[in-house]
C-alpha cells in the first residue's frame, strides 16, 4: 500500500480548493481557468493581509511606542477611563491605532463573508475579468507567473469525477514511470 502517492502528486491548487470550497462554483468553469481564479483570489487575500501587517508593523508599533508610559500604568491597574485619557491626550497615536484596527476588522469581515457565504456575483465577475485580462496580456502582466504557473501545469492534468469535483490525484500526460517507488522501504 502506497501512502505517499497522492501526497507526492498533489499540486497546490487542490490544497487551495479544500481550504475554500464554497468561494467559486467549479462546475461552471474550465478546470484550468478555475484554478487560475482561485490563485488570483488567494493572491488578493494575502495582499490584503500583507497591507494589514504592514500597517501594524509601521503605524501600530509607532503608536504603541508613543503610548508606552500609559500602557505601563494600565498594565498595573487597568481602567477604561485611563485608556480613554491615554488616547485623548495622544491624538496621533490614537489615529495610528485607528488606521490599524479599521483595516484589520474590514479584512476580517470581508474574508469571513467570503468563507461563509461565498463570493458575491460582482466580485466573482471582477475576478473572472481580471483572470481573463492576465491570460490575454500574457507574460508581460506582473501577475502572470503567480496566476498561470505554466511550469507546474506541464505534464499534469486534473482528473474529474462524475459530479465535477476535482480529485486529489493527478494523472501523468507523458506516461512516465511511477515515482512513488522511491518512498518504499
Amino acid at each position: 500500500m502506497n501512502l505517499f502517492k497522492s501526497q507526492a502528486a498533489q499540486p497546490d491548487d487542490d490544497a487551495l480548493q479544500r481550504r475554500s470550497p464554497s468561494l467559486i462554483n467549479p462546475e461552471s468553469y474550465d478546470p484550468v481557468f478555475y484554478a487560475e481564479m482561485l490563485r488570483l483570489h488567494e493572491f488578493h487575500v494575502l495582499s490584503r493581509w500583507g497591507v494589514v501587517l504592514l500597517l501594524w508593523f509601521v503605524l501600530g508599533s509607532l503608536s504603541l511606542w508613543r503610548l508606552r508610559s500609559e500602557l505601563v500604568l494600565m498594565a498595573q491597574h487597568f481602567t477604561w477611563p485611563a485608556l480613554r485619557y491615554a488616547l485623548a491626550f495622544h491624538p496621533l497615536a490614537s489615529l495610528g491605532l485607528v488606521l490599524c484596527v479599521g483595516p484589520t476588522i474590514g479584512v476580517l469581515f470581508w474574508q469571513s463573508r467570503n468563507i461563509l457565504l461565498g463570493l458575491p456575483k460582482h466580485e466573482l465577475k471582477r475576478l473572472e475579468e481580471a483572470t481573463q485580462k492576465i491570460r490575454q496580456q500574457g507574460t508581460s502582466h506582473p501577475l502572470w507567473n503567480l496566476v498561470c504557473r505554466p511550469s507546474q501545469n506541464l505534464g499534469l492534468r486534473p482528473t474529474m469525477q462524475s459530479d465535477g469535483l476535482r480529485q486529489d490525484d493527478f494523472s501523468e500526460l507523458d506516461g512516465s514511470s511511477d515515482r512513488s517507488s522511491e518512498f518504499h522501504s
